[in-house]
């Protein structure tokens, strides 16, 4: 379950590298979105299912996928908001899917 999770984690963050890299040349593919989407709800679940099955760690165990969860949010919010001004928003997407991701390591290091 740990190596599915961190997968699942890092193709999440390779699809929303690219989608960002798109989304700064202003050459928008809208699979890449798509694709970035499915593997952050694939993740979530992978670590959330990691949390209630795994043994207990020193941490809460309601921080990572909490955090997963945070940064899907910020995502859709990055998204919905962009062509207002969003940048903001999505700073905070991109800090919150990066902890999200060394929480989790750190999570399943521990536990």
């Amino acid at each position: 379950m740990n190596t599915i999770g961190i997968v699942a984690l890092l193709a999440t963050l390779a699809l929303g590298a690219l989608a960002g890299f798109h989304y700064l040349t202003r050459t928008r593919k809208r699979w890449v979105v798509t694709a970035h989407l499915v593997a952050a709800i694939v993740a979530l679940a992978v670590v959330a299912a990691r949390v209630v099955a795994g043994p207990p760690g020193p941490m809460p165990a309601l921080v990572p996928p909490l955090l997963v969860a945070l940064a899907l949010a910020g995502g859709y919010g990055a998204f919905r908001w962009l062509r207002r001004g969003g940048g903001a928003v999505l700073g905070l997407h991109v800090a919150l899917g990066a902890a999200s991701f060394l929480v989790f390591l750190a999570y399943i290091r521990t536990s």
